[in-house]
């Protein structure tokens, strides 16, 4: 059985989703997700801040050691595929090989 954590990159800030990811981290989760939506989409302010996907797993993927790293789903309507490709194989060397790549249609 594995565990992991998703942390919404919405109405938040850098620094509670940089510290929750050291935790998660820490405290021995496999898996770190959060989501690739461009506005916020669930609760709270609508209009509020919304961080980007895959600036926040680079980010984490550069400060953890261990807990593998992923976007739940990333749109394939809005990401160019060779684009997206690039991002995953960067993530993948800047985590240590620790990249998830999660497609939704």
């Amino acid at each position: 059985m594995h565990f992991g954590l998703q942390l919404w990159p919405q109405n938040t800030s850098w620094d509670s989703l940089r510290e929750h990811g050291l935790l998660a981290d820490e405290l021995g989760y496999d898996s770190l997700w959060t989501w690739d939506h461009f506005a916020p989409i669930a609760g709270g302010d609508v209009y509020g801040a919304q961080l980007e996907c895959w600036q926040v797993l680079a980010a984490w993927g550069a400060l953890t050691k261990r807990v593998r790293i992923g976007a739940l789903v990333t749109g394939n309507t809005y990401r160019h595929p060779a684009v997206l490709a690039k991002q995953a194989a960067a993530l993948d060397h800047v985590s240590g090989g620790r990249a998830i790549l999660g497609m939704g249609a």
